[in-house]
């Protein structure tokens, strides 16, 4: 049986916004959106756990 998710996901530049508004320091937008389409912000979150 699937699940029916209501969250849409995020788009690239909300997901910078994100992890600023969290407390990361980006200096460069463009570096980190390269980052997350290679990354994904999902399997980088896990880094930022203590």
């Amino acid at each position: 049986m699937s699940k029916i998710y209501n969250k849409k996901p995020l788009s690239f530049d909300d997901q910078i916004a994100k992890l600023k508004s969290r407390g990361l320091l980006i200096e460069d937008n463009s570096k980190a959106l390269s980052y997350l389409h290679e990354i994904s912000y999902y399997r980088l979150s896990a880094y930022f756990l203590p």
